[in-house]
């Protein structure tokens, strides 16, 4: 059996042929992945996992290889299996990473996933796409300028925060479907949101749980966006 406690990348006994077409594939492919998305929670541009794929995807096959992403581990450590194969030698690169999954459902794991599989290509591929998704979250993003906000006032209990039209505005999307970033950003917020605030939501768009967030219209998108964090802002100022 795989140890995996340290999550140590791997190598098939012989990897000289793997290693070789790798090299191949990166003269073609370079090492750049455009930023194609917009993460609304940092006001930030980053490389989707489609980005990725786009890159690397055809490059990949037409020296024989593939990129396979599987999962493993127990309930409580799952982990993303990430397999360079060198389809005609079965020579093989292998990485290990960790799926957190805060929430512990189905929707937060599945954001966990995509998440994982920009890093995984990322570092098999030595690509140098500039996370600022990530890179932001962790304080390290590029200063962006801070534009002056207009005062908010909040209500005394910030439990009573509704979800509403008041908050939702109105929107200049076009767009009748949310995109899965979109759904991903969701999820993210729904758990810093008090129990009252996402009853609220819930209902206000007739959905029972996050496994819906994809029957919510587009247009109310950036809307629902302002209205979490005006909960989560509340939040803070009535402790």
């Amino acid at each position: 059996m795989t140890n995996t406690e340290n999550l140590m990348p791997e190598m098939s006994e012989k990897a000289d042929l793997v290693i070789k077409s790798l090299v191949l594939a990166k003269r073609e492919m370079g090492s750049s992945v455009k930023k194609d998305s917009t993460n609304p929670f940092h006001k930030s541009r980053y490389a989707s996992l489609a980005a990725h794929l786009e890159l690397c995807e055809e490059t990949l096959d037409k020296h024989g290889l593939i990129l396979l992403h599987t999962g493993n581990g127990s309930h409580d450590k799952p982990l993303l299996i990430a397999t360079l194969y060198h389809v005609e030698s079965g020579q093989w690169i292998k990485s290990y990473l960790p799926l957190p999954n805060p929430k512990a459902d189905s929707q937060g794991l599945g954001a966990s996933i995509t998440y994982m599989r920009r890093y995984s290509i990322n570092s098999l591929l030595a690509l140098t796409a500039e996370d600022d998704d990530g890179e932001t979250a962790a304080g390290r993003g590029k200063a962006q300028k801070k534009q002056e906000q207009p005062k908010r006032t909040y209500h005394n209990d910030a439990k009573k925060l509704p979800i509403s039209d008041e908050y939702l505005g109105n929107s200049s999307e076009k767009e009748v479907a949310l995109n899965q970033e979109q759904i991903d950003t969701l999820a993210f917020y729904l758990p810093r949101l008090t129990q009252k605030c996402k009853y609220n939501f819930f209902n206000f768009f007739g959905i029972k749980d996050e496994t819906e967030l994809h029957k919510i219209p587009a247009d109310k998108y950036k809307g629902t966006i302002n209205s979490f964090e005006l909960n989560i802002e509340a939040q803070k100022v009535s402790v």
